[in-house]
């Protein structure tokens, strides 16, 4: 039986311990999660044991991203502007590049806000206006936000490829945090 596979109920779960570095971003100590496969269909694990396999790196890439909530935070209220904007039908700019725009999409913007209540609306103002700062980045976390940003084609890879991808990206971040310092990417 593939390693973190456990039999329950007819169908393979994915078990796996919550490492000591993470228990404070994910207090469950275990996590249990369904590969929805049932096991009369892949005895062997097979098939379980690959879909275990991109759990576990969706798993490892949430608690890196959660371990460094600013910049998830910052990614999440972004996400949120960006979809108020486009309810308003807007697109979500930066305040400093708003500032640049010609006078009559400026009051375009302000004319979205005045409608009802969504001047009250704090939340829908700074979507409105660019009041949401872009997410910082530092050198440290890009392999990381990389790696969640590549979720997909990871999941093509076997393990040996995925290693010598990720071994790849993140020893150039290292090298480069060596050279320059952990700075904030642009």
């Amino acid at each position: 039986m593939p390693e973190r596979l456990t039999k329950r109920k007819g169908y393979w779960h994915f078990v796996r311990r919550v490492p000591p570095e993470f228990a404070a971003v994910d207090p469950r100590g275990i996590v249990k999660q369904s590969t929805k496969i049932r096991v009369a269909h892949d005895r062997s694990g097979i098939r379980a044991g690959r879909v275990a396999d991109q759990l576990n790196i969706d798993l490892e890439a949430s608690w890196r991203a959660a371990a460094g909530q600013g910049t998830r935070d910052a990614i999440v209220a972004l996400d949120e502007a960006r979809q108020r904007a486009q309810a308003l039908q807007l697109t979500y700019r930066p305040v400093d590049d708003v500032a640049k725009e010609a006078l009559a999409e400026i009051l375009r913007r302000i004319d979205a806000l005045s409608v009802g209540d969504r001047r009250h609306d704090p939340a829908t103002a700074a979507a409105t206006l660019g009041g949401v700062d872009l997410p910082e980045i530092m050198l440290s976390g890009l392999f990381d936000e990389f790696e969640v940003a590549k979720k997909t084609t990871i999941a093509r890879m076997s393990p040996g490829q995925f290693k010598k991808w990720k071994n790849g990206k993140r020893r150039a971040v290292e090298l480069l945090i060596t050279v320059i310092g952990d700075k904030a990417s642009d």
